[in-house]
């Protein structure tokens, strides 16, 4: 009788039982593929399913042919600002006194360290960047400000307005009444020409304040200034003499 076999087969779904009911492993089952909203495995003929390498291939490269989302746009924005204004060597590239760097070479130390981008994409994040942080000219491509590295950015040294603006939070008051505007690891004190684009810089940090900067009279008593393309105000260093709160109200001793 059935109950008297050593060994007995289910149907074909089932695993083979045995005396110590043990289940062996099914072999038709297939792995589910993972969902996506770009359709991957519309090239492949009708029922057949790709393996999981090509699937992820596959993927690599429809994300390389479309534009990018918002957030690997800002991914792939603080990989470059990381790369073009502090840290090259982590890719294999070094800059030019200037800070430039040839494009093919930046993309191919990418793609070696984990991060694939198109020429086209490249120029998305430069067009799309909110603060215009990076030029891209002649096949090559530089931070415009904010390195810690030493390059020579060659800007003219310019006439300040009579006030600009810089944004912070509230726990750096203190260190700011008593010491000023410090450049930190930077080349210089990055400054705004209005309070909406202060305010903004703050926020990135937590509650925003906007400072007052009486850059015409630091211009008038000896300090330099210089401007980006994209509009940002360089000066080595604001004391706090120079200094007010947005409503031009100076600042109280610490």
């Amino acid at each position: 009788m059935e109950s008297h076999m050593d060994y007995f087969w289910a149907t074909e779904s089932r695993a083979p039982i045995g005396s110590d009911r043990r289940r062996a492993p099914t072999t038709n089952r297939r792995t589910p593929v993972p969902s996506t909203s770009i359709d991957d495995r519309a090239h492949l003929p009708s029922g057949l399913t790709p393996s999981k390498t090509q699937w992820r291939s596959d993927r690599r490269e429809a994300i390389l042919g479309r534009d990018m989302n918002e957030q690997e746009l800002v991914k792939l924005s603080k990989r470059l600002s990381r790369v073009l204004r502090h840290r090259p060597e982590t890719i294999g590239i070094t800059l030019d006194a200037q800070g430039w760097v040839d494009v093919p070479d930046l993309l191919k130390a990418l793609s070696r360290t984990g991060t694939r981008v198109t020429p086209e994409q490249l120029a998305e994040v430069v067009e799309r960047n909110d603060k215009k942080r990076f030029a891209l000219e002649d096949g090559r491509i530089r931070a415009r400000q904010g390195h810690s590295l030493d390059v020579d950015l060659g800007l003219p040294e310019t006439e300040p307005p009579p006030v600009l603006y810089h944004g912070t939070v509230r726990r750096h008051l203190d260190s700011i009444r008593a010491h000023g505007l410090l450049r930190g690891n930077r080349h210089h004190v990055h400054l705004s020409s209005d309070t909406a684009t202060a305010r903004t810089v703050g926020s990135r940090r937590g509650l925003p304040v906007v400072l007052t900067v009486h850059a015409g009279r630091m211009a008038a008593d000896g300090a330099a200034f210089h401007v980006t393309d994209n509009g940002v105000w360089l000066t080595e260093y604001v004391p706090v003499a120079y200094l007010a709160d947005a409503t031009g109200t100076p600042l109280p001793p610490v």
